[in-house]
């Protein structure tokens, strides 16, 4: 697949999914024509051996390892273990226990805090057959002994689910797992599934002119937005380019800058400035979209923009900041950043991604390998000029930093990448 990144910043505002006055809104009553041939979605946080049934197929399937399902456009996905049942949801490319809730009902509290939530995760989390942190896998014993079980009160709290619990599985399954873990074990796989760059179109402030707008959520947490096209000045002349950060809230969505930064093209680097002209907030609008409106001098404009890269199909997702220094050193304060860079790495080591130049606004390609035994790294950056990254990463953790040497075709050292990453599936 063509990648392509960050061109353009903006900031944001959406509101998430949410009911609509005071009455009650039961997602079962809404029906949507069932269209199109069958897709493959992923249930999050990574639960292989859990029973789905879908509207055209009421046969019981089970997720693979990689945590898939399938499902039609517009079609009905129910979750369960046996007769337990976990939920159900429209079918999507990413579903979460977070989903399942809302569908329930929209009024229903889907923070990853909430007890409709949370003690969906401990449950899972405790049928997993051997409760570490390789994702959570549902055996066929499990499977079997739930066909006698009934479904849990997940509304109660945490001390009176582990009772609901116990009664409804004939005191089979102990909740040996406490509410907090199962809140960072979820907050982790939501950080990650949010985590990648979201590209698309935005209209100026003043209506007469329309571009790409870029921006990219890291699994810890931050997001990044970059671009060029911007009257920073006032002066008229939409040429200059800004950089600003702040932080995702992967549990409601919304995201906001804090600062905002300009690229000095005379000095080939991103530099603190004093941008109290622009401001801007926003949300992510489901798991592979970002959408929003920013002001700029009190007038008003907005943009969408869609997820780039292969989605939840992959088994680890980096992103980061490139940076030129010659000596590759990640401690020098005064190296030129050179942009952005996201890249995903499939199941058998394959490295796809690309390198925003905010100095070109160029997006040269990302290709490489990676041996999941060794860690070892080797990239070849597509910009007709024969650089290379080569490293290594620690993959022993879910998630990880990232830091890479950059090379030209001498080769000699030009400057590294780092950033971070998180596991989205396993790996072959």
């Amino acid at each position: 697949m063509q990648y392509t990144l960050l061109s353009l910043l903006l900031l944001s505002s959406l509101t998430l999914f949410s009911g609509c006055g005071s009455e009650v809104q039961d997602m079962s009553l809404h029906t949507a024509p069932i269209t199109g041939a069958p897709e493959k979605g992923v249930f999050v946080s990574s639960v292989e051996g859990l029973e789905f049934t879908r509207t055209l197929s009421p046969v019981p399937q089970i997720t693979d390892n990689g945590a898939s399902y399938s499902y039609r456009t517009g079609e009905l996905v129910n979750f369960h273990v046996g007769n337990l049942q976990i939920g159900e949801a429209v079918g999507l490319s990413i579903i979460t226990p977070k989903d399942i809730v809302s569908y329930k009902n929209l009024e229903l509290n889907t923070s990853i805090n909430s007890s409709e939530v949370n003690n969906r995760v401990r449950l899972l989390m405790a049928l997993d057959i051997d409760t570490n942190a390789n994702g959570i896998q549902i055996s066929q014993a499990t499977r079997t002994l739930a066909k006698n079980w009934s479904t849990p009160d997940y509304s109660l709290n945490a001390n009176d689910f582990n009772a609901s619990v116990s009664s409804a599985t004939a005191g089979q399954v102990t909740l040996s797992i406490t509410k907090d873990e199962a809140k960072t074990h979820f907050e982790e796989a939501l950080r990650c599934v949010y985590s990648g760059a979201y590209r698309g179109s935005w209209i100026m402030p003043s209506g007469a002119k329309e571009g790409f707008v870029g921006v990219m959520i890291q699994s810890n947490g931050s997001i990044v937005a970059l671009g060029d096209g911007q009257d920073v000045n006032n002066d008229g002349n939409y040429s200059d380019v800004i950089y600003s950060t702040g932080d995702h809230n992967m549990d409601t969505g919304n995201y906001d800058f804090n600062a905002t930064y300009h690229f000095d093209a005379n000095l080939g680097r991103i530099v603190s400035s004093n941008l109290t002209n622009i401001d801007g907030e926003g949300s992510s609008q489901g798991y592979n979209r970002v959408s929003g409106s920013f002001v700029q001098d009190g007038k008003n404009g907005a943009y969408t923009a869609t997820r780039v890269g292969e989605g939840m199909n992959v088994s680890y997702r980096y992103t980061g900041f490139g940076y030129f220094n010659n000596d590759g050193s990640p401690d020098a304060s005064d190296d030129p950043i050179l942009g952005l860079f996201t890249f995903d790495i499939s199941r058998d080591g394959t490295i796809t991604g690309l390198i925003h130049d905010a100095r070109t606004n160029e997006e040269p390609s990302l290709t490489g390998s990676v041996n999941f035994t060794t860690g070892d790294v080797n990239m070849t950056l597509d910009s007709g000029e024969g650089h290379t990254l080569s490293g290594n990463i620690d993959f022993t953790t879910n998630s990880s930093n990232l830091y890479l040497q950059w090379y030209d075709a001498t080769p000699s050292k030009l400057g590294y990448i780092s950033g971070v990453g998180c596991q989205l599936q396993p790996h072959n």
